[in-house]
């Protein structure tokens, strides 16, 4: 596709906009999704065109949204450009205006070359939606939209994507990233600082505070920033270079994503009562991936990281470096490694709860890309709803001869921390001290 190509105005709207899009959501190519949501989320024509064709534009954008993801909560400063599939169905929208008279392409050409070759992600959002009749939305066009001169004008450009464009904002960009690092270590030497202070303090004025409750809380901490890396990580080998890009690639825990959600809300369950509830989410394109193998691999990733974590931690039970009358031999060694048993159980519940196959678990991710396309999309248009379902059945009481949902995943949990050497009645002790403010 020639970069230079003629549109109307509210078509190089509509390529700015889905820049916008993109690079609200840390997406660094646009692609034919970003396009389609432009157009029909802000053009009435075509909005209007499609209406006419059986299909409601605010159906399609807002299946469309979900799959697209999150906003964040800082755009990137730019945008790559344009996929390879964007650009030929620009392309086609060329052709198509020709096709109906016009010599510019308008807003409304690029939705009907887009749903005239969606690309898989599109397809499986069409398959769940009534089809629409393109032929009447082609006469809608005939009728209602009028053809205008246009000068032709740099497609890359629009989207902030082309070399040249890319030259011109150099400096800018480089200032951009560089406040940003140096935003991030500030942030992560103050949290650090913190921590420190925390710690002495603790050591101080509540050593016997101090000795389970720091332990407890930093390993969590470690665990929940590994298991986000362990997301990412497999991301980059499979595909999804942008992880790199967004900074993800990092042991700094600050970097994934917000840090209420990512790491002061596992904190908070932790809090409670001992539930180890994951942290937030690594934004993976799945689109990047190379195969629904790897997209699998990407989910599985942060539970095999718990996995680790627990390999590790319960290391000095399995290899007999402590052994029962180490543990008894005084007050601070019996709060010390109660404290690594109860962080050993949590890992355990963590991996566990984890795999359980509901969005957004985990579990679902594994088996997600070997699903039907519809079931598949039905469960994801779930959000975070499964999520707090699962974790009311936690609280619901058990019934006599009924279903006990949190009393046989407990006993899961304990089945396998025993194989670790971890004892279960070491854990809860160790919960006991954790929970200080509860003693």
């Amino acid at each position: 596709m020639s970069s230079q190509i003629a549109l109307s105005s509210d078509a190089q709207q509509v390529l700015k906009l889905s820049g916008e899009l993109a690079m609200a959501r840390h997406q660094h190519l646009i692609d034919t999704e970003h396009l389609l949501v432009g157009a029909l989320k802000y053009n009435e024509v075509a909005r209007d065109g499609l209406q006419s064709a059986g299909l409601s534009p605010d159906a399609l954008v807002d299946a469309m949204l979900v799959e697209l993801g999150m906003i964040r909560d800082t755009p990137l400063d730019k945008t790559n450009g344009l996929t390879k599939r964007a650009k030929e169905r620009i392309a086609d929208a060329s052709k198509e205006a020709r096709v109906l008279g016009h010599s510019t392409v308008h807003a409304v050409d690029l939705v009907i070359a887009i749903l005239s070759d969606p690309g898989p992600l599109l397809q499986e959002i069409l398959d769940q939606l009534p089809s629409p009749d393109l032929d009447t939305l082609r006469s809608y066009v005939r009728t209602n939209v009028k053809d205008i001169s246009s000068e032709r004008v740099n497609v890359e450009t629009l989207v902030g994507g082309s070399p040249q464009h890319r030259q011109a904002n150099k400096p800018p960009t480089i200032v951009i990233r560089n406040e940003a690092a140096k935003r991030d270590r500030e942030n992560l030497i103050f949290a650090g600082i913190v921590v420190a202070l925390v710690t002495v303090l603790g050591i101080i004025f509540a050593p016997d505070i101090a000795i389970s409750f720091l332990l407890v809380i930093g390993g969590w901490i470690l665990s929940l920033t590994l298991h986000e890396f362990g997301h990412a990580l497999v991301a980059y080998w499979g595909g999804d270079h942008s992880v790199r890009d967004k900074g993800y690639l990092t042991m700094n825990p600050l970097k994934y994503t917000h840090p209420f959600l990512s790491i002061g809300l596992p904190l908070l369950f932790l809090a409670m009562g001992g539930f180890g509830l994951p942290g937030g989410a690594v934004y993976i394109e799945t689109r990047n991936l190379r195969s629904k193998y790897w997209s699998s691999a990407v989910s599985i990733a942060g539970p095999a990281a718990n996995l680790l974590c627990l390999i590790v931690f319960s290391a000095p039970f399995w290899t007999g470096y402590v052994t029962y009358p180490d543990i008894l031999e005084t007050e601070d060694s019996l709060r010390l490694w109660s404290g690594v048993a109860f962080l050993c159980w949590v890992q355990v519940m963590a991996i566990l709860f984890n795999l359980i196959p509901i969005p957004p678990l985990d579990g679902f991710g594994v088996i997600e890309p070997f699903l039907s396309p519809d079931f598949a999309y039905r469960m994801r248009s779930m959000g975070s709803i499964g999520l707090f379902l699962i974790i009311l059945l936690f609280w619901l009481p058990s019934t006599e001869g009924g279903l006990d949902f949190p009393g046989e995943f407990f006993r899961q949990v304990d089945a396998i921390a025993v194989q670790f050497d971890v004892d279960v009645d070491l854990a809860r002790v160790g919960l006991h001290y954790f929970q200080f403010w509860e003693n």
